[in-house]
């Protein structure tokens, strides 16, 4: 917790030092900092694309393996139709219903 207050004294210390540059001082501030913010944004950029490259090489190869080994994880089941006024079947949820009768004994 030392540390914290230590770095954000010393950024507190530092914005209130760039808020007193003048004008053109702030402006070449900016200026200079220009390439690391375009690099931070290439990085997301970047890891974005790495995540669609490992789903676009992995999705595949689960889908080639499941109709090898017979899994149904693969098979995910669409109902043909939904009725909305059942949130189960909405879901595509069957229970199964069925009628259960009960006789009560005093």
């Amino acid at each position: 917790m030392a540390y914290f207050s230590h770095f954000s004294s010393q950024f507190v210390r530092w914005t209130a030092g760039a808020s007193d540059l003048p004008a053109w001082a702030r402006a070449v501030v900016i200026v200079a900092a220009l390439p690391a913010i375009a690099l931070a944004l290439l990085s997301i950029a970047c890891m974005f694309a790495t995540v669609i490259a490992l789903f676009l090489l992995v999705v595949p190869v689960v889908r080639l393996l499941g109709r090898l080994t017979g899994s149904r994880a693969t098979d995910i089941p669409v109902p043909a139709t939904m009725d909305q006024s059942d949130p189960d079947q909405a879901i595509g949820f069957d229970r199964g219903r069925r009628q259960v009768e009960a006789r009560v004994l005093d």
